[in-house]
């Protein structure tokens, strides 16, 4: 159960509450306007009747003369011919000559009377100094304005009434949902990473903010798994090195005269630990941004080219071929140096890992005026479908031994790089061998 003090004080009830306050006065606003409106057109129909009654008798009035309209007067009065018309007559000394109810002294024009019975008076000059006065009770009106006053202030009570109560049990569904995320993301602070929070079918805005939040959690699980993978991989592959070079040292110190051998030995080592720092610092780096603003018009087909005639007596030492396949002129905004690494890495990847005997093929292709593909193809022996889905992860190996030289982050350098130039990367496995391609966006740089 809620406390009444916690309702009250939630946001959600008092946005209820503003929501009726703002409805009922709407509400009331609209009742005034009615209100008068309706006041306006029955005094309107009032007066028009009492009008047309005075014309009927005016026309009697010039025809016939006085008596013919005190005669008719009484008639009226008499027969109470459905109408709740009153009548008076006076002379020009002010005596009374006929009065049903109607003591007022004005000479001409139209006046209300407000005492009981209300009236709305016309008053009308006549010849010789007689005025005649013709009214009608408003007591049908003011009985409708008591009922429509009334009505309004029922219908304004019920509606604060539901409002409130209607405020009470939305807000403890509200405080229900809050609780909920509240109490998750406080499991998920202590426990474990792996809690999300409940989604139910009706995808409101919680269910859609829950949604969101899971993602979150679900990238945050991921990236935490990440870390500690990258902390072990560090971990593991400083370790190994590191502790060679003091085993080295040691041995060395045990000796009078160490060779040069046992100290190029140790720097080998501390070189290939150095490395790996330069790489992640350089990954660090990429992953931020940073180096975007120094972004400018490259010409990946001179990039291609020049990488080629570097590696080919590489590959062929390794007894590999290189094959190039540049078309077009590719133009794209980027890092040159940046992008040397990318097709660098890619390359030497493949000529490490496809072996001796095999075909590599470095090529370039537009594929429209606004697209073109790199692509890096071995056919060698190929990596297997789980291989593939962590392939450009941080200390990422195929060999699980970690016997081979390298930091692993080499790929992870690629996809950070492409990732930096929005390119799209793709990997294909092919029978046999392998192909890694980066669709690029072509865009000249004024």
């Amino acid at each position: 159960m809620y406390s009444m003090n916690r309702i009250i004080h939630s946001a959600g009830f008092r946005m209820m509450l503003v929501y009726a306050s703002c409805f009922s006065l709407s509400t009331l606003l609209l009742a005034v306007l009615i209100f008068y409106r309706l006041q306006t057109s029955l005094e309107e129909q009032v007066r028009t009747n009492i009008i047309q009654e005075e014309n009927r008798l005016l026309v009697d009035y010039r025809q016939d003369g006085l008596q013919e309209l005190l005669h008719d007067i009484r008639e009226r009065v008499e027969l109470h011919d459905g109408n709740d018309l009153l009548y008076a007559l006076k002379d020009s000394h002010g005596r009374v000559l006929f009065d049903q109810e109607i003591a007022v002294n004005e000479t001409a024009g139209w006046l209300q009377t407000h005492d009981a019975p209300a009236l709305l008076i016309s008053v009308k000059p006549l010849q010789d100094g007689y005025t005649l006065y013709v009214a009608e009770p408003l007591e049908n009106i003011e009985e409708l304005k008591t009922v429509l006053r009334n009505n309004v202030l029922t219908f304004l009570f019920f509606t604060l009434l539901f409002s409130v109560a209607g405020a009470l049990l939305i807000t403890r569904r509200f405080l229900r949902r809050v609780d909920e995320v509240t109490q998750t993301s406080k499991a998920i602070g202590r426990h474990s990473l792996s809690m999300r929070l409940p989604v139910s079918k009706a995808n409101d805005d919680f269910d859609q903010l829950a949604e969101t939040i899971n993602a979150m959690l679900e990238r945050i699980e991921s990236l935490v798994h990440e870390i500690r993978h990258v902390t072990n991989s560090i971990a593991h592959d400083l370790r190994t090195p590191l502790t060679r070079v003091r085993q080295q040292l040691e041995a060395m110190s045990h000796n009078n005269a160490p060779t040069p051998e046992d100290a190029k030995h140790a720097l080998a080592m501390l070189d290939e630990t150095l490395q790996t720092f330069t790489a992640m610092l350089q990954l660090a780096e990429l992953e931020s941004g940073t180096t975007q603003q120094d972004f400018s018009k490259v010409c990946l087909n001179n990039v291609v080219e020049s990488i080629y005639e570097i590696y080919l007596p590489l590959a062929e030492e390794n007894d590999q071929q290189l094959l190039l396949n540049a078309s077009g002129n590719v133009v794209v905004s980027g890092n040159k140096r940046l992008l040397t690494q990318l097709i660098v890495n890619l390359l030497e990847n493949a000529i490490k890992h496809s072996g001796p005997g095999t075909t590599l093929t470095l090529s370039l292709e537009p594929i429209s005026e606004r697209q073109a593909i790199l692509s890096v193809t071995d056919n060698g022996v190929g990596i297997s479908a789980e291989d593939s889905a962590l392939l450009f992860k941080p200390f990422y190996r195929g060999d699980r031994s970690r016997s081979t030289s390298g930091s692993g982050l080499g790929l992870s350098i690629v996809n950070a790089i492409a990732n930096l130039h929005n390119a799209k990367i793709s990997l294909q496995r092919l029978k046999p061998g392998m192909s890694v391609s980066l669709t690029f966006d072509i865009r000249r740089v004024d």
